[in-house]
């Protein structure tokens, strides 16, 4: 079960946005969407399979027809105040992917502001080919279909070739963890849903919705004030599950 933070409202939220000019900036009329890939709590994620630079040229295919990149879109007849939560998470991590830049987080590409009845927002990223739940499997997989095959110097070299690949796995997420951290970034919702690889099997962190720039505003003492029951139960930390200061 995920948990979320209280409602904004709505038109502030939409304020918000309207008021964010990011670098870079689409209209959704230029790009060509493909399939739903995936869908959350608020957002869908869908490809996009081709770009025009207006209305009077044809779609081009990305990359021979292959999509690198997707829209994080909201999902269709939510509510009002569903609506408003999406809008301000959605609107939360494009400002915040704009700021970072790591070999291991998600790269953010552009962002596009619609004038529909609901002020949907869009923000383009990278696709992520894989998450590391799914390859969590296969590595399982590969090291389960080893066991009863006879020790040798290739079956040596599989091992460690499957050790190497978790182990680099483990490091890149420390490494955007701590790059994060060093600029007061909490991301809040690490778990291995929210961590992918990208069709160059590079690791990457994604989904910045729930996570947060720490403001010194927010202090009391040493601690900040944060909201408690932040990210997905079963990963949450005990000091955000008992609603701690931390």
């Amino acid at each position: 079960m995920d948990s979320h933070t209280a409602a904004p409202n709505k038109s502030k939220s939409v304020d918000a946005i309207q008021n964010w000019i990011p670098a870079s900036r689409l209209s959704l009329s230029e790009l060509q969407l493909g399939k739903v890939l995936g869908s959350g709590s608020f957002c869908k994620i869908r490809e996009v399979t081709g770009y025009r630079k207006s209305q009077f040229h044809e779609y081009e295919n990305v990359n021979r027809g292959k999509s690198n990149y997707v829209i994080k879109q909201l999902r269709n007849g939510m509510t009002e105040n569903d609506m408003a939560i999406g809008l301000d998470d959605l609107h939360s991590e494009a400002e915040l992917l704009e700021k970072i830049s790591h070999p291991n987080a998600i790269q953010f590409h552009s962002a596009a502001i619609e004038a529909e009845k609901d002020c949907r927002f869009y923000i383009m990223l990278e696709l992520i080919d894989i998450t590391l739940e799914q390859q969590i499997k296969t590595w399982q997989f590969k090291r389960d279909n080893r066991k009863d095959t006879i020790w040798n110097l290739k079956h040596r070299y599989e091992m460690k070739a499957l050790w190497t690949e978790r182990i680099k796995a483990a490091c890149a997420i420390s490494s955007v963890m701590k790059y994060l951290h060093g600029r007061e970034i909490i991301y809040r919702d690490l778990k291995p849903q929210n961590i992918g690889f990208n069709n160059r099997k590079e690791l990457k962190l994604f989904d910045f919705g729930l996570a947060k720039e720490l403001d010194p505003k927010d202090t009391v003492g040493d601690n900040y004030k944060m909201t408690g029951l932040s990210g997905s139960m079963r990963y949450m930390a005990p000091e955000v599950f008992n609603e701690k200061k931390l």
